[in-house]
């Protein structure tokens, strides 16, 4: 009657553990896709900021966030005047959110 119940725990833990290591494994398989829904995402709104800041005539020579970031914070390049500066404030608290991504 021990050897049964010990039987039985030594597989109950087992089960216990393969069921943890199947979900480590589901969450792994999702990673790949949520992953390329932010890189997605990120795509977007770059591309988004940088048509925007043309309007303005900021022109970063790279295409990430901390030259999308600098370009506003060191603009001249034909942006002035307070609609700028509200854009540039709005552009930095996009940006300064996405890094987190």
């Amino acid at each position: 009657m021990a050897l049964d119940e010990k039987q039985n725990e030594a597989i109950e833990a087992a089960a216990n553990e393969l069921a943890r290591r199947k979900g480590v494994l589901d969450e792994n398989l999702k990673l790949p896709h949520e992953l390329k829904v932010a890189e997605d995402e990120r795509y977007i709104l770059i591309s988004s900021l940088v048509g925007l800041l043309a309007e303005y005539g900021i022109l970063p020579r790279v295409t990430n966030v901390a030259a999308l970031s600098d370009s506003i914070k060191h603009r001249g390049h034909g942006a002035s005047g307070y609609e700028s500066e509200i854009l540039a404030m709005q552009i930095l608290v996009v940006i300064s959110t996405t890094e987190a991504i």
